[in-house]
């Protein structure tokens, strides 16, 4: 759909005149197109933005996804469960600005399609900036670029910036005009040129440099930055190379479809003349040639393997693509075994006349088929869909396809069968949502694991109620509130809160709260009750652990204890040795002499104690114990860092605070949620008492 307040600019502002409409609106088309298809192999789901209020919990009992749902194939039967399929996904509604039409982003509408369940959350990204799609999903992770120009005829490249599903950071990809996704599951492409990032300016050629390069989630570069010749665009990253089109050897000509190796510049394969991309995977691309006419046309899917080629017709009276309605809708299941179309009726010449300045409203019928592309199975579900564009969204274990029914509804049902219930959950911008793969849950719980909290509750004109469990950057004033932060809390009403505080638009109170933990947000199973002090953690034991020497703990060398430069020398001198595992200072245990600033100095080794203590008492005058530990401090910090990367997400922390604890030859890990389980499994990966793991949210049985 083209952009109709920048349409209206340049016809105001003289960039073009009336007549050059028309032309406007097919070149809009056309860049759409590519970054759909880049958007569609990524599995995401983006269309126009709707309102962006947040949806109450659906209750419906018709929502209520069922147990178990079988599904008949041929002789073959096989049981799905629709619950667990749920259970991995989170639908989220970038409500916060207005997607491809740009806009600040800067909160997001998450709704659990397994509970109904709906909450706003506010974006870890820069809110001075708008957004450019496609979004990019990748497994739990969804990638959105940012568009930094200042204005209409300012070209500028924006960034790319990785978000968790989470919602609790971002890592900064780097620049880029738009991303797509690589076959690689855990990277994307990056897609750079020095034109106007929202394209009003189409016959205006700011340079000649464009790129494109991959990068992983963390922002390592994987590949070389290549540039794109031929004024080439990427489209989406294929076997081989990478899926792209080109302006014909002609003004009259049509683009050039080919898969291209950056590597080497080489062209692998060219298709039809007059081809025009929909949808691609890794193995398949999907194509269509040619304006269709309101009748719509078949698409035609090649084999990049093979080089096989099948044509795909629509269902009778009905059309998957035509030229009022420029964007397929056609997405590849996550594994690229099965793909999936929407058709819809053609246009009425009414809705044909209004297409292209505002998209037709309401709902309308559609059928959606489903293809085996190892077999050919074709399998079609026939209901209602919304009229404006969309793409159909997969849960990532490939069993249930998501679409929206209109504005502010979104059907899910069994990919596989087309006598299976329907079912219909309330959202927030249903138009444009990404289904995105829930974070995991913390090791040895289920999403009915209870958990109880003594915390403070807090809401401010950023966020809805949220646990105050890590502290936030704030203004403090006499009359402000407490800075803090946290995972929302659904289900929250202030009214049923005893004695909430309110200051400077922040409204805050300390509960005792009971309720479930999804790994994004904390949902109450019961009213919030008085706070109930719960009992600190025990403190570090700083006790000397050697025995204490005849004539109790004393200073030998006065002369070696008198200025911070005696310490700070047996500091270096003992973190300086490989077999370092620790240091600390004991004040509390009594000694014949008192050492302003020092106590007793513990130094613990893995080995050659004695040769440690006869070179640390030559450069330190006062008492001093060394001891074996059997863990390196080397080692420690080793388990700190993974931990805190990927083996801790596999094992489903969220980590509050991690680091070494010299005293006790741990690594101690704070955080949101674990259970006796959780410290099963992390004793598992490191060793039975290496990790101490404190949990705020308390596992109830």
């Amino acid at each position: 759909m083209p952009d109709l307040p920048s349409m209206l600019h340049d016809l105001v502002e003289g960039a073009v005149s009336p007549l050059d409409v028309d032309a406007i609106v097919a070149r809009r088309r056309a860049h759409r197109r590519r970054q759909r298809v880049a958007g569609a192999a990524a599995m995401v789901v983006v269309v126009a933005v709707g309102a962006t209020v947040a949806t109450r919990a659906l209750r419906s009992s018709r929502s209520r996804p069922e147990q178990k749902v079988h599904v008949t194939e041929g002789p073959k039967q096989r049981t799905i469960s629709l619950e667990s399929s749920l259970a991995s996904v989170l639908l989220v509604s970038p409500g916060g600005g207005t997607g491809g039409m740009g806009g600040p982003l800067d909160h997001v509408v998450v709704t659990d399609p397994l509970t109904g369940a709906a909450r706003r959350a506010p974006l870890p990204l820069p809110t001075a900036q708008s957004s450019l799609y496609p979004y990019v999903v990748r497994g739990r992770f969804f990638v959105v670029v940012l568009d930094s120009q200042t204005g209409p005829y300012t070209p500028a490249i924006g960034t790319a910036y990785a978000v968790s599903s989470r919602l609790d950071g971002q890592v900064r990809l780097g620049p880029a005009s738009y991303a797509f996704a690589s076959v690689n599951a855990g990277r994307v492409w990056l897609a750079t040129d020095n034109a106007t990032p929202d394209q009003r300016l189409h016959g205006v050629e700011y340079g000649t440099r464009r790129t494109v390069s991959e990068v992983d989630l963390e922002g390592h570069s994987t590949s070389p930055e290549y540039a794109l010749p031929d004024r080439r665009s990427p489209i989406a990253a294929v076997r081989g190379g990478l899926l792209t089109d080109r302006p014909g050897a002609s003004s009259s000509a049509p683009p050039v479809l080919e898969v291209w190796d950056p590597a080497t510049g080489r062209v692998l394969r060219r298709f039809a003349a007059g081809a025009s991309a929909v949808a691609a995977s890794d193995t398949f691309v999907v194509w269509t040639v040619g304006d269709c006419g309101l009748k719509g046309c078949a698409l035609h899917a090649t084999d990049l393997r093979s080089g096989s080629e099948r044509v795909l017709t629509p269902p009778r009276g009905m059309g998957w693509q035509n030229s009022t309605l420029p964007d397929a809708q056609v997405t590849f299941s996550p594994d690229g075994a099965h793909l999936a179309l929407l058709a819809r009726p053609p246009l009425t010449p009414e809705e044909a006349r209004r297409f292209g300045l505002a998209a037709p409203t309401g709902s309308g019928p559609a059928v959606v088929a489903v293809v085996d592309l190892a077999s050919s199975v074709r399998t079609e579900r026939r209901l209602d869909a919304w009229k404006g564009p969309i793409t159909l969204g997969w849960s990532p274990d490939g069993n249930v396809l998501f679409l929206a029914r209109d504005a502010a509804h979104v059907s899910y049902f069994v990919a596989s069968g087309s006598a299976v219930p329907l079912h219909v959950l309330a959202v927030s911008d249903a138009g444009e949502y990404l289904v995105v793969e829930r974070p995991p849950l913390p090791t040895g719980t289920t999403a009915q694991q209870r958990y109880a909290v003594d915390a403070m509750v807090l809401e401010d004109r950023q966020h809805g109620p949220e646990l105050c469990i890590y502290p936030t950057a704030t203004v403090v004033t006499p009359s402000s509130g407490p800075g803090c932060g946290g995972p929302p809390v659904v289900g929250w009403d202030w009214s049923k809160a005893p004695g909430p505080q309110r200051a400077e638009g922040t409204t805050y109170g300390k509960y005792h709260l009971v309720g479930t933990y999804d790994g994004a947000a904390f949902t109450l199973t019961q009213p919030p009750t008085a706070y109930s002090k719960s009992s600190a953690p025990p403190l570090p034991d700083f006790t000397t652990p050697c025995p204490t020497p005849a004539g109790g703990w004393r200073i030998a060398d006065p002369s070696r204890v008198r200025s911070l430069d005696n310490f700070n020398a047996l500091q270096s001198a003992a973190q300086s040795s490989p077999d370092y595992a620790g240091m600390w200072n004991d004040s509390k245990t009594p000694t014949k002499s008192a050492i302003a600033g020092f106590g007793i100095v513990n130094v613990a080794f893995t080995g050659r104690v004695d040769a440690h203590r006869l070179q640390l008492a030559a450069l330190w005058g006062g008492p001093l114990c060394v001891v074996q530990r059997p863990h390196a401090y080397s080692r420690l910090e080793t388990i700190r860092d993974e931990l805190s990367g990927a083996d801790g997400q596999k094992l489903g922390l969220q980590i509050i605070s991690v680091g070494p604890n010299d005293a006790a030859d741990t690594v101690d890990a704070q955080v949101i949620a674990a259970t006796p389980a959780t410290q099963s499994a992390v004793d598992g990966v490191f060793g039975a008492g290496v990790v101490r793991i404190d949990s705020v949210l308390r596992a109830l049985p």
